[in-house]
Formats: structure tokens, C-alpha cells, sequence
């Protein structure tokens, strides 16, 4: 699943900045009876936090 949004409020101390936001997913749910049993996510919210400058990652030397 892929998440979209707007930082509109205090994220982790940074103050609203209006940028957009993108975080993916991958969801598993087991389903029994017909109904959700169990859930599991992943979650790689590294796109938002690099947006919204909490995250840096340094680019490998390709040398």
C-alpha cells in the first residue's frame, strides 16, 4: 500500500512544513471465519522522514 498525506502538524519536533508525504507498506492479514485474525505490516517510512529532513542516507561510493 502506498500512504499519501500532507505534514500539517508537529511531526517528532518539526513544525508543519506542507510538503507531501509518502510512506509504503506491505499488509498480511489472515483471514478466519471472515474476519481478520491476525495483521501484520511492514512498514518503510524512509521517503517521509528524508522529506521532512529527519533522515539522511549517504550514497554509497561508487568508485
Amino acid at each position: 500500500m502506498t500512504w499519501r498525506g500532507t505534514h500539517q502538524g508537529e511531526f517528532q519536533g518539526v513544525p508543519p512544513t506542507g510538503k507531501q508525504v509518502v510512506i509504503k507498506t506491505a499488509e498480511i492479514m489472515r483471514i478466519e471465519n471472515g474476519q481478520f485474525a491476525e495483521h501484520w505490516d511492514v512498514v518503510n517510512d524512509l521517503e517521509m522522514l528524508k522529506t521532512l529532513g529527519l533522515a539522511t542516507v549517504k550514497e554509497p561510493n561508487r568508485e
